[in-house]
């Protein structure tokens, strides 16, 4: 009787062994991603950098198997949206994608106004463009050159007006770099590159700083000659516009970026997923060939490398600044 009441206990306990923890077995770790990954553009959507930072999410989509939606958070010149990928989870699911403005020339000009440390709340992952930035004229312009607007602004200091999209942005450094090497042109700052486009259309300004990708159009169709780009070597696509360096002014050489990053802390795993994707989608031929002809110039650079430039970019911007008067005036 007791054998059979002790065989009974048994039979009953043996479907409980499953439910009961054991010793010394590691959950399983959550693949990732097994969800949508959203990239924070800090800027209003129809910009270079929206542009092409949604050719690289729509190539991170089908290497990564997820969704990678663009997340437009402008205001600040950049600073919103970067501060809130700052303070974002640290588990891959909230990337940056942005041009240097925010990273690299606001905390350099307005250090004040930026709530985040470039070197200690962000990793990055990749640099996969550069934004080439051109000097523009109507067509009906009398400066068929460089050459001829340089000579007609050194002889006349501030009589003609030249519009850049924004305070802080690579148009304006470039601009300022050309004043402190002696062409001195009054600035007209607009409120972004639809109405810096429209100033020069209208002819509110004689000479515009801009993206080439926002201008090409313009520039193809015949309504504004370029006169110079800033890139140390032509572009392809526009093999007939000289560059800055050509005409005696290497200095105002700045080329200008966009890059991902995610808030500093991510772990090791999710590094190891999204760099080799970001690296496959920059490089991708496909992807290449959409961003040439949308006008960039690509050109990839992993962590290590992106992470050494973005001082040594710091220092040249902080020199630009310091010698133009930025940092003092736009901390008034």
């Amino acid at each position: 009787m007791k054998v059979a009441k002790c065989l009974l206990m048994l039979i009953f306990a043996i479907p409980l062994f499953p439910f009961f923890p054991v010793i010394g077995v590691t959950a399983p770790i959550e693949k990732y991603p097994d969800k949508t990954i959203e990239v924070i553009v800090p800027y209003a959507p129809g910009g270079p950098n929206d542009i092409a930072a949604r050719v690289i999410a729509e190539k991170l989509a089908k290497i990564l198997k997820v969704p990678v939606v663009i997340v437009n958070k402008a205001g600040a010149g950049g600073i919103l949206g970067t501060s809130f990928v700052a303070r974002a989870k640290k588990d891959g699911y909230t990337l940056l994608c942005t041009n240097a403005a925010p990273i690299v020339s606001v905390p350099v000009i307005d250090s004040q106004n930026v709530n985040y440390d470039v070197i200690k709340d962000f990793e990055p992952l990749g640099r996969f463009v550069y934004i080439p930035v051109v000097i523009l004229v109507r067509s009906d312009s009398p400066y068929r050159s460089f050459e001829e607007l340089a000579d007609f602004v050194k002889k006349h200091p501030e009589k003609l007006n030249c519009g850049i999209p924004q305070i802080g942005l690579g148009p304006h450094l470039v601009l300022e770099t050309l004043r402190s090497l002696g062409l001195n042109m009054t600035m007209v700052v607009t409120k972004g590159v639809p109405e810096n486009i429209s100033f020069l259309m209208g002819g509110h300004v004689d000479v515009t700083v801009d993206s080439l990708s926002s201008n090409a159009g313009h520039i193809r169709d015949g309504k504004f000659r370029p006169l110079a780009i800033v890139l140390e070597k032509r572009f392809q696509d526009f093999p007939n516009i000289p560059t800055l360096a050509e005409k005696g002014f290497p200095q105002a050489t700045l080329l200008f970026w966009a890059g991902f990053f995610a808030p500093a802390g991510i772990s090791q795993d999710v590094k190891n997923v999204l760099v080799p994707a970001i690296k496959q989608a920059s490089v991708d031929p496909e992807t290449v060939e959409k961003l040439r002809k949308l006008v960039f110039f690509t050109e990839y650079a992993g962590p290590e490398d992106f992470r050494k430039e973005i001082p040594k970019m710091m220092e040249i911007i902080r020199d630009v600044a310091t010698k133009a008067g930025m940092i003092k005036d736009l901390k008034k």
